[in-house]
């Protein structure tokens, strides 16, 4: 054989030995990838399907790949901070942006080939047959699951005050873990007390954490005469009571008191200006998928959940983070989202799913010979 025909040879061997070695990394070693329509089939439902790709649903799903199970997240881009307000008490992230952390959390878990996000808009919810879970998106795309893990969050209602969703948050704190520090040594804040600070214990509490912040406080009431004479009962026999004022009058409106402070307009014809307000609006989970699956509240109006994996009144749903918690901060919900995602994973044992020792084989094989293709996975 001429030189010229071994190398060519030895070139075409060497060829079929990286096509070999391809094919053998990928079937025995590489993670498996879900083809684009998995979960789109009644035949080849997902394993779990999330609703909810912020902090709580990507814990999960960054929990439920570690046991091969296939996670289609939905995310309607439109989380409750979306004002980005920088991150606070989470270690490795203080004062950086929340979208850095999701960002980063949906590139590892889609690396994994077990997790797709789909930033879609799910619009209805139901269970088929006892055993399926169909979802239906707002471009009437229909997606069947086995298990179904909320963690969309909760979305605020404000007070109908005019101004007061103008000003929030920048001037109206809802948690001084999250605000109080960079305002520290203020001369005088105020308190909203109505909703959830409409009862004095909660009102006193809040008022406790605001003047480690600002020397004085005034506690606004609106035109609520019986918690005022309750406060100032309860002033009276307070340490409070020197740093304390409390004011029935009602609230017409609220407006930027200029670049730092902000400005209530009382129904006396007096203004009061000050350095920030602090109040905590109602934040519920959405009403349209409580009523849908049937879903209980606690007394808060949280979903309710019950066990240490988060486990709701309906089979087969799990509700992990702000939509399941009073505490509605990121590192609860990334506590919440891993341990509801392990009881879903204890409820798929493979006699369920169907698959295999390295994941899908035996039920979705298309990733190994996209990739060889060049036209990735999902």
């Amino acid at each position: 054989m001429a030189p010229s025909s071994y190398n060519g040879f030895y070139t075409y061997a060497l060829a079929g030995l990286v096509v070999l070695s391809t094919l053998y990394w990928n079937q025995y070693h590489a993670p498996e990838i879900v083809s684009h329509d998995f979960g789109a089939q009644l035949e080849s439902p997902v394993d779990v399907i999330i609703l909810g790709g912020s902090h709580a649903g990507l814990s999960a799903a960054a929990t439920l790949y570690r046991h091969q199970l296939s996670t289609l997240i939905f995310d309607h881009q439109k989380p409750r901070n979306s004002w980005l307000t920088p991150m606070r008490v989470l270690s490795g992230w203080e004062g950086k942006n929340p979208d850095a952390l999701r960002e980063k959390s949906r590139k590892e878990i889609a690396a994994t080939g077990f997790a797709k996000t789909l930033d879609k808009t799910i619009i209805s919810v139901e269970k088929t047959n006892n055993t399926l879970f169909l979802v239906t998106d707002s471009e009437g795309g229909m997606w069947y699951g086995r298990k179904l893990l909320l963690a969309m969050g909760a979305e605020f209602v404000f007070p109908e005050i005019p101004g007061y969703a103008e000003n929030f948050p920048k001037k109206i704190f809802h948690c001084m873990f999250t605000f109080g520090f960079e305002k520290r040594g203020s001369e005088h804040a105020g308190l909203l007390a109505k909703g959830s600070l409409s009862t004095v214990k909660h009102a006193l509490m809040v008022a406790q954490d605001t003047l480690k912040f600002a020397k004085n406080l005034s506690i606004y009431t609106d035109s609520n005469p019986t918690l005022a004479a309750d406060l100032l009962s309860a002033l009276a026999s307070n340490s409070l009571s020197d740093s304390v004022d409390i004011n029935d009058h009602s609230i017409k409106r609220l407006s930027s008191g200029g670049a730092s402070t902000i400005s209530l307009s009382l129904g006396d014809e007096t203004t009061h200006t000050r350095d920030f307000l602090v109040h905590q609006p109602l934040a519920r989970p959405p009403p349209w998928i409580v009523q849908q699956l049937g879903l209980e509240l606690d007394v808060m109006g949280n979903i309710k959940t019950n066990g240490f994996f988060y486990q709701t009144n309906v089979e087969g749903v799990f509700a992990a983070g702000d939509c399941a918690s009073p505490f509605k901060i990121i590192p609860n919900a990334l506590l919440m989202g891993a341990n509801a995602a392990a009881g879903v994973a204890r409820e798929l044992p493979r006699s369920v799913t169907g698959n295999g020792l390295r994941g899908f084989e035996g039920r979705e094989r298309r990733g190994i010979w996209m990739r060889i293709a060049g036209l990735g996975g999902f």
